[in-house]
């Protein structure tokens, strides 16, 4: 599998956060349009809604992701791509389910979707504990959402072209030019087939994390 750190990057890591939180922000706002127009679905808590509120907002969450975990752009964009798939806030994704973009599951979207991306898309990545340490989640509640959003994924986290050329033509207008995304991330999602990944878990790799407050591990200080 080619590595996903190619020097010729064309999209660099502040587009892709710029980019990405753009795109969360904008199904958030929806879900709360609807929410006071009394359009909103109710749905039932489910393992990615929060008991707070994080204190962390969501620039800064992805900015800390991608300190620690080091992972490229193109997975936080095809990350992005799964809370479209499994949320019912965005345009183009379930028009019925009990998972939307909101203040309380954000959080727990962004770090269950890149660990998952990581593990497709990246040659190498590090354990399931220390991506629920930079996360601020318990390493079961992380293995909890790792499992839920793969249900919610039939199983599958292989991207089919036709499916994310619709993800980036929905893309903000704030974003990179479209062919900038598409051309990069399509040759990532192509070097990566089921035949040829390779899988290597870093264990002595993980950086000094700056801890969160673990009494409440959905809070974020």
């Amino acid at each position: 599998m080619s590595s996903m750190r190619d020097q010729d990057h064309a999209l660099s890591m502040r587009q892709a956060i710029s980019l990405v939180s753009n795109l969360l922000g904008a199904a958030h706002d929806l879900n709360e349009r609807r929410r006071q127009n009394g359009n909103c679905i109710q749905v039932d808590r489910t393992p990615f809604h929060a008991s707070r509120i994080p204190k962390m907002l969501v620039p800064d969450y992805i900015e800390r992701l991608t300190t620690y975990l080091k992972f490229s752009p193109e997975v936080l964009l095809i990350a992005a791509y799964y809370i479209q798939k499994v949320t019912i806030g965005a345009e183009g994704s379930r028009p019925v389910g009990d998972l939307d973009v909101t203040a309380y599951t954000v959080h727990r979207l962004l770090i269950t979707s890149v660990l998952i991306a990581s593990k497709l898309f990246e040659d190498v990545f590090f354990s399931n504990e220390f991506y629920a340490e930079v996360g601020g989640l318990t390493t079961a509640e992380l293995n909890l959402l790792e499992l839920d959003m793969f249900k919610r994924l039939s199983f599958t986290a292989y991207i089919r072209l036709d499916e994310f050329e619709q993800f980036v033509q929905s893309l903000p207008s704030r974003a990179p030019e479209p062919e900038v995304v598409r051309t990069v991330t399509f040759r990532k999602i192509r070097a990566c087939s089921k035949e040829d990944t390779v899988i290597h878990v870093r264990h002595d790799l993980s950086p000094c994390v700056k801890p969160f407050r673990h009494s409440d591990s959905t809070t974020y200080d």
